[in-house]
């Protein structure tokens, strides 16, 4: 029995908020043999660029939803208007990245469609030619392996949820470009259609967005003050395609944005590396982070639970190491 996926990209002022490969290669791991095949649909006002691109990495079919209402995220409207694809392409699997706004989209689809949804997968193996799907739960304390009873079956998934050190193979030939517009029936009118966003303001720091960094430093309590910030960001700006991230704690200190906070009330991450300067390492801030492929933690307290999950540990106030850190990259 052939698998297939519909991959659902997310986009804002039609630029792609994840990598491409990510979602890819997890569709590509929903079969045993690796043979999903695939359908990404992209939205947006004029998304033919992106979706070129796309197509020719990843040789697979890509779906442009054209409407000048998806300049900025709609997750309602999306959802209604990518009704009309899923019936057409009738996928196995619906893969959206879990976001809030992923997860609204996949919400609204699962309700309309009748169909199974299993939100924050962070791995998939298969018993037989059955896939089995793991999320976690408690705040990250304990695992959830799950098997859908019935298809559709939607999924929400994070970062790093298919293995990167195992990538695609590139494709022989291009994938094809397939240009849709919102269908003249079924879609509301835009007052009755819940909401429709008019302005996106960006809060962020002038670095790298957390999900597309290949380095995060993060700052947690025991950086101790918001002075010592700068030294967080003095790194980050020393590392290539980095990102500076922080706990909880830290950002309801005011030493850094919510928009920063990492950890199961934050955002789920998965760099190349991830650099923890002077965070705990609470069960909350782990489940955040236990994708990233390799994890240092600085911290002067031995005993720090952090420490039990990082790859490489450096006992050492945090006033004394990053400074002679920052030298040394300002050397290289």
């Amino acid at each position: 029995m052939t698998t297939t996926s519909l991959i659902i990209m997310e986009t804002v002022r039609n630029t792609l908020l994840q990598p491409v490969p990510d979602l890819v290669r997890f569709s590509e791991a929903l079969s045993p043999e690796g043979r999903t095949e695939s359908t990404m649909v992209m939205a947006g006002r004029d998304i033919h660029g992106p979706a070129i691109h796309a197509a020719e990495t990843t040789g697979i079919t890509i779906v442009t939803l054209e409407d000048p209402r998806f300049f900025l995220p709609n997750p309602e409207l999306l959802s209604t208007g990518l009704l009309e694809i899923i019936r057409e392409a009738s996928p196995s699997y619906i893969c959206l990245s879990h976001t809030p706004r992923g997860c609204m989209t996949a919400a609204k689809l699962s309700k309309t469609l009748g169909a199974s949804l299993i939100t924050g997968v962070e791995s998939l193996h298969h018993t037989g030619d059955t896939p089995v799907f793991r999320r976690a739960v408690f705040g990250g304390k304990f695992a959830m392996d799950i098997t859908p009873g019935k298809r559709p079956v939607i999924l929400t998934v994070m970062p790093g949820a298919a293995n990167e050190r195992n990538p695609s193979a590139p494709p022989e030939t291009p994938g094809r470009v397939i240009k849709k517009h919102l269908p003249d029936h079924g879609i509301e009118p835009d007052d009755t259609v819940g909401f429709m966003p008019v302005e996106l303001k960006s809060l962020e720091d002038s670095d790298n967005s957390l999900e597309e960094a290949d380095i995060i430093v993060s700052a947690g309590k025991g950086i101790e003050s918001a002075e010592n910030i700068d030294m967080v960001r003095n790194v980050a700006s020393l590392l290539k395609n980095a990102a500076i991230g922080a706990s909880r704690i830290a950002c309801d200190m005011g030493w850094l944005p919510h928009s920063k906070q990492i950890g199961e009330t934050g955002k789920r991450v998965a760099p190349k590396l991830y650099l923890a300067c002077g965070i705990s390492g609470s069960a909350q801030h782990v489940a955040g982070i236990r994708n990233a492929q390799t994890i240092i933690a600085i911290n002067k307290d031995p005993g720090a639970a952090i420490f039990s999950v990082s790859d490489y540990g450096i006992v050492e106030d945090l006033t004394i190491f990053l400074p002679l850190l920052i030298e040394k990259l300002q050397q290289d």
